[in-house]
Formats: structure tokens, C-alpha cells, sequence
């Protein structure tokens, strides 16, 4: 079976090599047309039934949870991202669960680190471990044996993946883009309101006001409402409303995901270049950049949370020891130097006695 025919892939090559995407879905598809990867990927973005998992394996067990009440209430973000990794697990569908051991979890995820880097490899330990925990009351497993398997770690001089924006690169890309007011509104809601990049692209007028911001998070389903801060309502009283929805493209259209990449990777790197900015600047940053403002302004972790729209207090406190930390140190060494300057004056005044 050739690519042509084929419905609804595309055909794309990006540095001397060539992918292919099924378009209604934007899925990637693995492998070469007519592979056996490739053909399973297809069918399952066609929406075609694929041959049930044999019972007592692996991919049963995927089936159960993927048509469970629990797998239906997640937001649509995070279904998204488990999905991805599911697929993935997908592809040994026949492996029986007795054989799923923890040496067969670290195979797993060495695999995926080698074919998606550590992140995804991480995430495939998490989805694993979520899964068999669903899994065991269920009476497909009795233990979990993706329990104490090890995450990697971020190797040591490993740029930090999304890092916080500094306070000039922030202001830098707000004046660079003072003449695309859709992408500038998309940085100043991110940096003050901390809104990840599915939220701005979709929030619409209505949940604006001049006295705050009202979003339910497409990824935890949960509500924030947070203050106008005065920088982002000056970036947002100057933007025409040519949609319901604030951030739009130049022609007024709502940008899709990977049409804001390309236009906010165009500015990143025009700045990159004129060595006004560092690199390694993502739109994702923008979120950390809000909670690590809020923590160098003295918010406590609650206060993070409730802007931010966190589950859970362990994820705010991140910020809030960091910023501890430097406070920390700069009160020791402001006490070092009162404690150096008492004992020289000391001394001078003995010198001056004798």
C-alpha cells in the first residue's frame, strides 16, 4: 500500500528526513507506509477497529482502563498525554501481565529514553505504574511492578528543560512583539496569569474582565480566577477584538498549537540572534516565570497554588524554596559582612589604642 492511497496523511521532510502525520488528528505516524507501526498507528487515528488484546495481557488491560469511567473524567490535556504513552505500551498489546516485571518496566523505559529522550521515558514509568494501580483491585494484577522502578535524572549541566524567562528576555519579546498583538497578549498571559499554551490559544473575551481573569484549565479541569496585573490589562486594552477569542493570528483567525510555535519560535530566535535573549527560552517557561515572580514577591505556596491552579501544595512549594533559598543566602551574607565590618573596625580601634 503506497501513500497515495492513502486519506487524510501528509507527507513532510524536515532536515533530510521524512515524516508522515494523519491531518484530521495531527497524529504522527511511526515507521514507513505499509509497515506494520505504521498501519496500526493509521488505523487507529482513522478510527478503525483494531483485533481485541488477547485476555491477560497487556493491552487488555489498556482497553479496560482506556473505556473507563476514571480515563473519561480526565481533561482533555491530560487524556491527550497519557494517550500518547498508552499508544506507545500499545505496541507489545501481548504481553502477559505475569510477565510485566519491574526488569521488563526498566526495559520499557530504557526503550523509550533511547526512541523519546528521558521526559517521555519518565512518563512512560508514571502512565505504567497509574495503569497497574488501576489495574489491581480490578483483578487484572496483583502488585504493581512499576513501583520503586527509578526515574532518570536530568544528566548534571543539563540545561533545565522550560526555564524561567528573565525579567529582560519578558520584556525584551513584549517589545518585540508590539506589532503582533495576538502573540504579545499570549506572553503576558502566560507571565502573569501563568496560563499554559492550550488555555491562552482558546480563552475567549467573555472571560476577561478589567479586574481579573477567569480560566477552567483544559488539563486539571480546575477554575482559577486571578487579578488583572497592570501590565497584562495595558497589553490587553490595546488589542483589537477581531474574534471571540483574545489571541488571534495577524489576519484575526484563532492560531492552531503548532501555528503559534512557528510564529513565537520566528521572534525567539530573531532575539537569539541579536543576542538580546538567551537560548532556550519555550512558551511553557512562561509558567515557571510566573511562579517563580510570585515566589521571589513572597507568596507562599498557597498563594502560588491558587494562581497557578496547581493540584497539589508539593508542586508550588518548588518555587517557594527556591526563592527561599536566595533569600536565605542573601540575609547570610548581609549578616557575614556586619559580622567582617564589626571585627575590622575592632581591630582598627585596638591598632589606634596602642
Amino acid at each position: 500500500m503506497t501513500i497515495l492511497r492513502l486519506r487524510n496523511v501528509q507527507r513532510v521532510r524536515s532536515r533530510g528526513r521524512t515524516y508522515y502525520y494523519h491531518r484530521p488528528t495531527r497524529t504522527r505516524l511511526p515507521g514507513e507506509p505499509g509497515s506494520a507501526e505504521f498501519m496500526a498507528a493509521y488505523a487507529a487515528a482513522e478510527g478503525e477497529k483494531a483485533l481485541p488484546a488477547k485476555p491477560g495481557s497487556l493491552g487488555r488491560l489498556i482497553e479496560a482502563y482506556r473505556a473507563s469511567p476514571e480515563y473519561a473524567a480526565l481533561a482533555v490535556e491530560t487524556r491527550r498525554d497519557y494517550a500518547r504513552v498508552l499508544d506507545w505500551l500499545g505496541k507489545g498489546k501481548d504481553t502477559p501481565l505475569p510477565a510485566m516485571t519491574s526488569r521488563v518496566v526498566y526495559g520499557l523505559r530504557d526503550k523509550a529514553f533511547e526512541q523519546h529522550k528521558r521526559r517521555f521515558a519518565n512518563y512512560v514509568v508514571q502512565v505504567l505504574s497509574l495503569l497497574f494501580n488501576w489495574g489491581k483491585p480490578r483483578g487484572f494484577v496483583q502488585t504493581n511492578p512499576a513501583e520503586g522502578v527509578a526515574k532518570l535524572r536530568r544528566p548534571r549541566g543539563e540545561a533545565k528543560q522550560n526555564r524561567p524567562w528573565q525579567w529582560e528576555e519578558l520584556a525584551a519579546v513584549l517589545k518585540e512583539t508590539a506589532t503582533h498583538p495576538g502573540l504579545r497578549a499570549a506572553v503576558a498571559l502566560a507571565a502573569f496569569v501563568g496560563l499554559r499554551q492550550a488555555d491562552v490559544l482558546a480563552l475567549p473575551w467573555s472571560a476577561v474582565t478589567s479586574r481579573r481573569v477567569t480560566v477552567r484549565s483544559q488539563k486539571t479541569g480546575m477554575t482559577v480566577r486571578v487579578p488583572m496585573h497592570s501590565m497584562l490589562a495595558a497589553v490587553l486594552e490595546t488589542m483589537p477584538q477581531r474574534s471571540p477569542i483574545v489571541v488571534t493570528g495577524q489576519g484575526g483567525a484563532p492560531f492552531t498549537a503548532s501555528g503559534f510555535r512557528v510564529e513565537l519560535r520566528k521572534v525567539l530566535k530573531r532575539l537569539e540572534a541579536a543576542d538580546v535573549i538567551r537560548p532556550g527560552l519555550t512558551f511553557h517557561g512562561l509558567r515557571h516565570t510566573a511562579g517563580t515572580m510570585l515566589a521571589d514577591a513572597g507568596c507562599d505556596s498557597r498563594d502560588i497554588q491558587a494562581v497557578l491552579g496547581l493540584a497539589t501544595l508539593r508542586m508550588a512549594e518548588h518555587y517557594t524554596e527556591e526563592a527561599d533559598r536566595l533569600r536565605r543566602a542573601d540575609d547570610a551574607i548581609a549578616r557575614l559582612e556586619a559580622a567582617t565590618r564589626a571585627r575590622t573596625d575592632t581591630a582598627q580601634a585596638v591598632k589606634q589604642d596602642g
